[in-house]
């Protein structure tokens, strides 16, 4: 990814189905995460583009046993 000043900008477009078959699930297993994610303010969906705040992501992954 390239920094933005919101996070790290992912610049590779694909689409919840292509993701879905590269990490080994379900199309919908993918979007339930994306919008959980979006809702948790993980990540800024811009259409297909994602953008990560580094800061969050760390935050729930650290108040998770």
């Amino acid at each position: 990814g390239s920094d933005d000043s919101r996070g790290t900008l992912i610049g590779l477009a694909i689409s919840h189905e292509t993701l879905a078959s590269i990490v080994g699930a379900s199309r919908q297993q993918v979007t339930e995460y994306l919008n959980e994610f979006d809702r948790e303010k993980i990540i800024l969906r811009e259409g297909r583009r994602i953008i990560v705040n580094p800061k969050n992501l760390r935050r729930v992954i650290e108040s998770r046993p």
